[in-house]
């Protein structure tokens, strides 16, 4: 019953001239089927598509991505997207194929933006008026060493914030951010990585290299820059 009412959610938005974005979430199952995925969000109209692998986050303790074998598996998929996308000439953007062409294109001097890791550029409000920043997961999700992730509350009043709490979190994000500048190669291309990945897979935020990071971000550049290197046309 959830496919059929997702479809035809699909298809209304599709009626109305909205351009069509879908998040989909990859197991290491998904990646042996890459041209069926294609073929769904090309016959669909799909404009904007994203992938999230089903990470080690919250109440998810593990991961099909763990599999030393799977690194292969994942360009392939990507690399059957950015050949057939170029064949047909299709407006689809697909988030991690793009968001980091981008980074390698970008002029040196243009800076690195990572909301992830700015406070309060990315503010998350639950219906009682609690708010988080950072990683929006982070919102009411309870970790052994930091507690409920609440770091203040809406009211008639305005925000109130629990400035010892949140300069805690900041502190540590920001230590992270740091080592991932010194010790990543891949750095100018995501400014730090994702503070709840960190968090759940290593029990800090003060840590370097998630799931997250490796499968979105190093082995999409691996494959780009192969691609360049062959002169691939990335239009």
């Amino acid at each position: 019953g959830t496919y059929d009412a997702a479809m035809k959610g699909m298809r209304k938005i599709r009626e109305h001239q909205i351009r069509l974005r879908v998040i989909t979430v990859l197991s290491q199952d998904s990646l042996g089927n890459p041209d069926e995925f294609y073929e769904f969000f090309r016959e669909n109209e799909v404009k904007s598509v994203s992938f999230n692998i089903d990470e080690k986050e919250g109440s998810n303790t593990q991961s099909s991505f763990y599999d030393a074998n799977v690194d292969s598996l994942y360009k392939n998929f990507f690399r059957v997207f950015l050949y057939r996308r170029k064949a047909d000439f299709l407006d689809m953007r697909i988030r991690e194929i793009d968001h980091i062409l981008e980074g390698i294109l970008r002029k040196s001097d243009s800076g690195i933006s990572n909301q992830l890791v700015q406070p309060f550029s990315i503010v998350s409000i639950d219906a009682n008026g609690g708010f988080a920043t950072f990683s929006p997961e982070l919102l009411g999700e309870s970790h052994p060493l930091f507690g409920v992730f609440r770091f203040g509350c809406f009211d008639t009043l305005g925000m109130k914030l629990d400035e010892p709490f949140f300069s805690k979190v900041f502190s540590e994000i920001n230590s992270g951010v740091s080592m991932c500048e010194q010790e990543c190669q891949y750095f100018t291309l995501c400014g730090g990585g994702s503070p709840v990945n960190k968090l759940y897979e290593h029990g800090t935020f003060a840590t370097t290299e998630t799931m997250e990071c490796k499968f979105s971000v190093k082995l999409i550049a691996d494959l780009l820059l192969e691609e360049l290197q062959k002169n691939f046309l990335l239009e």
